[in-house]
């Protein structure tokens, strides 16, 4: 367990309940980033990055980005059979006639019903099926939760007949031409409490290391340590228990 002491930090002390090494459970690397106008963040808030490089608050359903988002499409021609499968991003959705654990989804009386069920389950996980679904009818629409071509790389498997798939993986991702930042992609931790309520200020933020996940401050729902895992990958902010 590495300890960082006051002086590895930009910008300052550790005025909290917490000595650092029940936060800091690795090397820890901190910088200077502008909190965008308008915003306070409490430490050891996750954050994201804008389009100006501005620390916001982290969204995982999604971002900004000018590229195009990756998307496929699932349709409920007829019901999916019970124990028939859909995988998307290594995710793996059970079909049941009833009584739907967390891993499962229950058959609707229709194929729309079964659907938005199946949409609902989906967006229930967004954060490591790594897409966000919409359902028109029986059709339901994923759209991978950044822009980029990386979505297009997210994959999409089933085991029965139905729903039918668009695409063995989702397409349609294009790059952005302006900045490789998303708001949909967790950048750092917050090294100190910075108020920008009233305009942009500087603050210090840990943009590498290794955190104990239950001292974080998460946006509502990211609550299990799978998801905090999952929220960390393509940065450079790794997440663990406090042994």
């Amino acid at each position: 367990m590495t300890t960082v002491l006051d002086s590895d930090l930009a910008g300052g002390s550790f005025p909290d309940s917490f000595i650092p090494s029940q936060v800091i459970l690795g090397d820890a690397e901190s910088t200077f980033v502008t909190v965008e106008a308008g915003l306070s963040f409490a430490k050891w808030t996750v954050v994201g990055l804008n389009s100006l490089g501005h620390a916001v608050a982290w969204n995982p359903a999604g971002g900004f980005a000018t590229g195009a988002a990756a998307t496929d499409t699932l349709t409920f021609t007829a019901q999916p059979t019970a124990a028939d499968t859909v995988t998307i991003n290594s995710v793996v959705t059970t079909f049941v006639a009833a009584g739907a654990t967390a891993a499962q989804v229950n058959i609707g009386a229709t194929t729309a019903a079964t659907a938005a069920a199946f949409a609902a389950h989906v967006n229930a996980l967004t954060v490591t099926m790594a897409v966000n679904a919409d359902v028109v009818g029986s059709v339901v629409t994923l759209t991978a939760n950044l822009a980029g071509t990386a979505g297009n790389a997210l994959t999409v498997a089933k085991s029965g007949t139905y729903p039918t798939l668009g695409a063995a993986t989702l397409l349609g991702g294009t790059a952005d031409a302006t900045t490789e930042m998303r708001e949909g992609q967790l950048w750092g931790v917050m090294a100190q409490p910075v108020d920008a309520t009233a305009g942009d200020a500087p603050g210090p933020v840990f943009y590498e290391g290794l955190f104990n996940h239950e001292a974080l401050i998460w946006p509502a729902g990211i609550t299990t340590l799978d998801q905090r895992r999952a929220a960390c990958v393509g940065s450079g902010i790794m997440v663990t228990v406090l042994k």
